[in-house]
């Protein structure tokens, strides 16, 4: 994992654990961000979330912020939700730049 990304994770609040970096977001919301072995990463976006959804099926951003929209969830876990998200497509833009 390059270290601008460290810097990234850092400033974004994640902590290490292990070989990975995790950040709580509270309501049962949670990053996980695994280096691989090929030098990319693995995103582990965990949430007990209540849904009529196959949560298995999403794959894209535009699966789950389907998947977000149509959630009947209360104001607090959707806040958690979305500072989660807004987290991912951070690291995200910052995996395409930094390749």
């Amino acid at each position: 994992m390059s270290e601008i990304l460290i810097n990234i994770l850092r400033d974004l609040g994640f902590r290490r654990s292990g070989d990975s970096w995790v950040k709580d977001y509270g309501d049962n919301v949670e990053l996980k961000i695994t280096p691989s072995n090929t030098g990319d990463i693995n995103i582990e976006f965990n949430a007990s979330i209540i849904t009529n959804e196959d949560l298995s099926e999403v794959s894209t951003p535009e699966d789950l912020m389907r998947v977000l929209l149509n959630l009947p969830a209360g104001g607090e876990l959707l806040v958690s939700l979305f500072k989660a998200v807004n987290d991912l497509i951070h690291i995200k833009l910052a995996m395409s730049m930094i390749n």
